[in-house]
C-alpha cells in the first residue's frame, strides 16, 4: 500500500502541473524614449507597468489586452517574441523583461527600449 500512496502523489502532482491554464506576468519597467529628426532631438525616461500572460502548454504569449505575440523562442529559460516593430526578451529564471523598438516616419526616428523586474502568478482553471 505504501508504494500506491506514493504513486498517487505523483499522479496528483502531474495533474496539478497540467492544470495550469496560464501565467500572468506583471512587470515594473523603466522605459527610455529617444526621438530625433530635423536637427532636433529629445529623450525621456518613464516608469510604467507592463503585463502579459503566457501559456506553457501551447507555447504562446499575449499582451494583457489579448494581443498575441509572435514567438521566436520559448523554453524553460528564455522567451523571445515580436509584435510589430517591438522585440521582447523575457528571462524566466531572473524574472526580467526587456524590449526595444525603432520606427522612422517623416525623417524622424523614435527608439524605445525598456527593462524591468517582473512577478509571476499561475492561474488554474
Amino acid at each position: 500500500m505504501r508504494h500506491g500512496g506514493i504513486a498517487s502523489l505523483f499522479v496528483l502532482a502531474d495533474l496539478a502541473t497540467a492544470a495550469v491554464e496560464h501565467i500572468d506576468i506583471n512587470c515594473t519597467i523603466r522605459e527610455v524614449v529617444i526621438e530625433e529628426g530635423s536637427g532636433k532631438g529629445a529623450s525621456s525616461i518613464h516608469e510604467k507597468s507592463f503585463s502579459f500572460w503566457l501559456d506553457d502548454a501551447s507555447k504562446t504569449i499575449s499582451l494583457a489586452d489579448g494581443v498575441a505575440l509572435t514567438v521566436t523562442r520559448f523554453d524553460d529559460n528564455w522567451i523571445s517574441a515580436k509584435h510589430g516593430s517591438v522585440s521582447f526578451e523575457f528571462d524566466r529564471r531572473r524574472q526580467r523583461l526587456s524590449y526595444a523598438s525603432s520606427t522612422e516616419r517623416d525623417r524622424s526616428t523614435t527608439v524605445i527600449f525598456g527593462s524591468g523586474r517582473c512577478e509571476s502568478k499561475a492561474h488554474r482553471p
